[in-house]
Parts: C-alpha cells; structure tokens; sequence
C-alpha cells in the first residue's frame, strides 16, 4: 500500500507530510476529532473551487500548455474536463467515456492522444462521465467515506487498543491522502491505487461500525 502511495505521484510525499501531522494532532488533541468531518468538506469545498475556476478561465484557443508549471498543465486538463461536463450537464457523457467524448474539445490532435485520458481531478472526471446525477450519488460516497473516517476517531473505548489505533491511523493516512491528490489526479484510473484505496474504503466502513 505504501509502495503504491508513494509511487502514484511526485505530489505524493508532500500529501504524505500533510497527513502525518494531522494524524499527531488527532492523535495529541481529541477535542479536534469532532471537526475532522469539516475539515474535509471545507478542503473538498476549496479544491473544487480552484479546479472549475481554473479550468473555466483557461484559454478556450490554446493548443498546448502555456507553460510547464504543474499549475498551468493542470488547467489545460481541467477546462476539457469542465467543457465535458458542461456539453453533458444532466446525465454525464457516460461512465468511462471521458477520453472519447473530450477529443471533441481538443485543437489539437496530437495533444488529444496524451490529454483525453482523464481530467487529472477525480471529482472531474465523475461529473463529466456522470452528470449531476452521476457526481449526485459520487458526492454522497465521498461523504459516507469521510463520515466513517470522523466516526472511527470517535469510537469509545478503543484507545487502549493498538491494533484498532494501528489500522485507524493506517486508514486515515491512505484515504486522506488518496482525497488530497484526487484534486490533481484521478486515482481510481491506476488499478493499483483504486484497488487499495477501495480496501481501505471497506476498513474504514468497518472501523467505524466496530463500537463493540
């Protein structure tokens, strides 16, 4: 899992910091523990904000990246994304369509080939392929995911328990980490990291249901 992690992304040992200091401050201050649930909406809220503004102000005429910053490679990703979305706003271009139904949006077609595979933010990408409806039943998934994460912190009683506290902390560093890179990247394309960030889904359900 943690070969996985570090290997899916440069982002990755910045993202992996970010986490590790959460986790000590969840860790030192059980006061905090009750706003972790919005701490992660207010994150969600801010990343996607800075995904579709950035998306939607880039160059609708440019062919290629007007620079090499992650930033500006980022945008050019995200407005094909956002024009997707916006051609198919109710039932989404369909699901795992997205690198054919954004050739469309391309000047370029050389660009096309190594730029329509996913729009580079997860979240995107569920709302182009998905629609409102489709990005609807995705916002709710990723709410159940960061309620099970806030309750396994709130458990009574298991803090004496260090196999419970070992696989919480585990847990929560893999999908935090795997939420702050979705802003950037679309994880659930590389098999490898969807089939670890999905078994981490499931111990998170099942640390959170484990208050006996």
């Amino acid at each position: 899992g943690c070969f996985s992690f570090f290997t899916f992304a440069k982002a990755g040992f910045g993202v992996s910091i970010l986490c590790l200091l959460g986790l000590i401050i969840l860790g030192r201050i059980p006061s905090l523990r009750d706003l972790l649930g919005g701490v992660l909406a207010g994150a969600f809220t801010a990343g996607m904000a800075f995904v579709i503004t950035t998306g939607g102000n880039y160059a609708p005429d440019v062919k290629a990246p007007i620079a090499l910053d992650k930033v500006s490679i980022r945008g050019f990703a995200w407005s094909h994304g956002v024009k997707v979305a916006s051609a198919h706003p109710i039932l989404g271009a369909g699901l795992g369509t997205y690198s054919r139904s954004s050739r469309a949006f391309f000047i370029d077609p050389e660009l096309a080939q190594s730029y329509t595979v996913n729009s580079h933010c997860q979240h995107l990408t569920a709302w182009a392929e998905g629609g409102l409806i489709g990005v609807g039943v995705w916002l709710f998934l990723m709410a159940l995911i960061g309620s099970a994460i806030q309750k396994s912190w709130r458990v009574p009683g298991r803090e004496s328990d260090d196999g419970f506290r070992a696989k919480r902390i585990g847990m929560t560093f893999g999908l935090v980490g795997a939420f702050l890179l979705s802003f950037v990247h679309d994880f659930l394309f590389h098999p490898s990291v969807a089939a670890l960030f999905w078994m981490t889904v499931g111990l998170a359900g099942y640390l959170a249901l484990n208050h006996h």
